[in-house]
């Protein structure tokens, strides 16, 4: 029985792809519908190493799925996400600020930093208050709209969200290669674009080595086993959280039925304290 094509929303497919100096005119076809920079950004486009550098010992390692420097040297970030976990908004900004922050050298001047776009893809909803599927996010004056800076960027392409009808954007050709899961959906999406094709063409050698499905295999099995430990660990923290609010709740007095509406917590668990 033939295996299913490999996913592409699993990071190491993704990598291999899309981070891979041979299919740099992938990479680029995908930026182009992705971005609104000008042409010539995309003429010049080099591969980066993803590690995060560290100014302090203690400063938190990070790796980036993807890096990469345009002609006038903007840094873009890609990155795709399988399964939404807590402080994913904040690790994001905090990546974003980093790339920022890691041009800077001692005596150098803040003038001179360049622009950094974070492009986030979301195989799970990260902004429920957002109805559309791509979102762009930048500091600006909430009263007015103007742009305090164009230096950090931030846009989220959450593809649970992505509408059934071609909505006529570059970026929607993508989303739907990117939820393909079968070999019909494949070459449905393949069908569309011949850059899209291209990158089909190497999901299918991916599939067909079974090394390399070994590897993707593993990998989104890891992937996993840290979502379900740290839900769990979510999940105990929060548990503990409750009992405390309820411990200082029955200290003031207030009767156990109320707390056990505020807290979620049966009344034998309240009695109990």
């Amino acid at each position: 029985m033939k295996k299913p094509p490999l996913k592409m929303t699993v990071d190491y497919v993704f990598k291999q792809i899309f981070g891979d100096e041979r299919n740099i005119g992938i990479l680029r076809a995908f930026l182009k519908a992705a971005l609104d920079l000008p042409d010539a950004e995309y003429d010049t486009l080099t591969l980066a190493d993803p590690h995060l550098k560290r100014e302090f010992r203690d400063d938190k390692s990070g790796v980036l799925d993807i890096k990469v420097r345009t002609k006038s040297g903007y840094i873009i970030h890609v990155e795709i996400q399988v399964l939404t976990a807590g402080g994913l908004r904040e690790r994001f900004t905090y990546y974003a600020a980093r790339l920022l922050a890691e041009q800077l050298r001692r005596g150098g001047q803040y003038r001179l930093l360049e622009r950094v776009i974070s492009i986030i893809i979301m195989d799970g909803i990260l902004v429920p208050e957002e109805e559309g599927y791509y979102n762009k996010y930048a500091l600006l004056n909430r009263e007015t709209g103007k742009a305090f800076t164009n230096l950090l960027e931030i846009t989220v392409l959450e593809l649970p969200k992505l509408p059934m009808a071609d909505d006529g954007s570059g970026i929607w050709k993508w989303a739907k290669l990117l939820k393909s899961r079968t070999e019909e959906e494949y070459m449905e999406a393949a069908a569309r674009d011949a850059d899209i094709g291209k990158t089909v063409v190497k999901v299918m050698e991916l599939s067909e080595d079974e090394r390399e499905r070994m590897l993707a295999d593993s990998r989104e099995m890891f992937l996993w086993d840290c979502w379900i430990r740290e839900h769990e660990n979510y999940e105990a923290g929060a548990a503990e959280e409750r009992l405390e609010i309820a411990g200082n709740l029955r200290g003031l007095g207030v009767p156990a039925d109320k707390i056990a509406r505020a807290t979620g917590l049966s009344l034998g668990e309240i009695e109990k304290l």
